[in-house]
């Protein structure tokens, strides 16, 4: 089996008016993945099904938490800022293209 590892959260940016950026992540449908996972504090959190598109993002919920939703629904919520992984199990046939197609940060 080949994965692919892809790190989100927030990124600090000193001449941003809210100092931090949110790195979101977005795969697409596609053939080229099997399954995905949502990896929070170094644990599994929640699936992924490459059977439709998945925007992965992080928000600013109410002035004291911050959330991570999949398809503009919340599944996490923390005090702090926060960091997650999405690790894709890709489809034999693709782990030699250089590239993912159905990937990207927003």
């Amino acid at each position: 089996m080949s994965f692919n590892l892809f790190r989100g959260g927030f990124l600090h940016v000193k001449c941003h008016p809210l100092n931090y950026l949110p790195i979101n992540i977005f795969l697409g449908k596609s053939g080229e993945w099997k399954n995905g996972v949502i990896i929070v504090e170094n644990k599994p959190f929640y699936k992924l099904s490459p059977s439709m598109n998945n925007y992965i993002e992080l928000k600013k919920v109410d002035d004291d938490y911050y959330g991570l939703s999949v398809n503009n629904r919340i599944i996490y919520e923390k005090k702090y800022i926060f960091d997650y992984a999405v690790k894709v199990e890709l489809i034999k046939s693709e782990t030699n293209k250089p590239y993912a197609s159905f990937f990207k940060y927003y």
